[in-house]
């Protein structure tokens, strides 16, 4: 028996070379493991955003509004870098009737330069044309001049601000919602709107409601404790048997109550005031600086018309409590300064 004699090196590359193909097949099958289902090597999350990002809307070319009085159109915003900066500037404009201001900051924010594929900077834009297309609504449903000009630039701007928002943000983000309902608005025809029943104006600010203050009613299913249902028992001989008396839904009803009748809450915002303690009374404070301030405005047509564009603002945007308290205090801030 003789020894075995060791491998030469040409009898071992067969084994070499397998070696090489196994490892060339486990690089390809990782690399395919890494591919999304369209074939396209999955990106690090913020490369994916900055794809998905909608192709850009041109902000609007030059100013439509006219200015309300000889003080509005004489900010400058010229040059602005701060999108977000001017944004807030557009808000406390419209807030105060400067519309023709408003809408001067809501532009300087809208052609703020943004870098390609920069999805932070493509988020402000976005929230630029959508405070513009919002201020735009508004002072259409108020019956500014040029409100048909008004509405199509809207138009364009929401739908651009919705895809911005659905890509970055995600379908169930408010913002989403808030674009949503206000191309929802501002489609619908004119007339229609005007006819549309304001089911949802219990709280909108007015001397019968807020003149002076009255406590509400309580309504029924603000008790408490909770409550059964009873249902009446089956009757005997055979019948069939009575259905488990049913609970209930019921909120327990602040001690303070708001300026206005909760047993007529509709909207999301008036149930919450309802159901707050906090609330309630942030609403009934503000009701008695409202009637104040409306007596002592100079201009008594204006000033309702900036607290319902103010009131509008509340009912669309907010869906929280903090939400409400932030609209309070800046609208309690507002009152004041008149």
């Amino acid at each position: 028996m003789t020894d075995r004699m060791p491998a030469s090196p040409r009898s071992r590359l067969p084994l070499f070379l397998g070696g090489l193909a196994l490892g060339a097949a486990l690089a390809t099958a990782v690399s395919f493991a890494l591919r999304t289902g369209d074939g396209d090597v999955k990106a690090p999350p913020e490369e994916r955003q900055a794809a998905q990002l909608p192709v850009a809307v041109a902000c609007p070319p030059s100013a439509v509004v006219p200015a309300a009085d000889a003080k509005d159109g004489q900010a400058r915003f010229d040059g602005a870098t701060d999108a977000s900066k001017s944004i807030v500037s557009g808000k406390e404009a419209a807030a105060s009737g400067r519309d023709r201001d408003a809408e001067a900051a809501f532009l300087a924010a809208c052609r703020v330069p943004v870098q390609p594929g920069n999805p932070k900077a493509t988020l402000l834009r976005a929230d630029a044309m959508y405070n513009l297309a919002r201020h735009y609504a508004s002072l259409a449903e108020e019956g500014a001049s040029g409100s048909q000009d008004m509405l199509k630039r809207a138009g364009s701007m929401l739908d651009y601000a919705l895809a911005v928002y659905q890509s970055q943000l995600g379908q169930s983000d408010e913002k989403v919602q808030f674009a949503l309902r206000a191309i929802a608005t501002i489609r619908e025809h004119p007339k229609q709107a005007e006819q549309r029943p304001r089911a949802d104006a219990v709280s909108r600010p007015t001397e019968a409601v807020v003149g002076e203050l009255p406590r509400p009613a309580v309504p029924k299913s603000q008790t408490r404790t909770a409550a059964i249902e009873k249902r009446p028992a089956a009757a005997t001989g055979g019948g069939a048997p009575s259905p488990e008396p049913k609970q209930a839904v019921t909120i327990t009803a602040p001690t303070a109550k708001p300026s206005f009748d909760c047993a007529k809450a509709r909207s999301t915002p008036e149930r919450l005031i309802c159901s707050d303690e906090e609330l309630a009374n942030q609403d009934r404070e503000l009701g008695r600086i409202y009637a104040r301030a409306k007596r002592e405005a100079p201009d008594p047509a204006a000033f309702q018309r900036l607290s319902d564009r103010e009131w509008r603002r509340r009912e669309a945007e907010c869906r929280t409590r903090d939400c409400l308290l932030d609209w309070y205090a800046e609208r309690r801030r507002q009152l004041l300064g008149q």
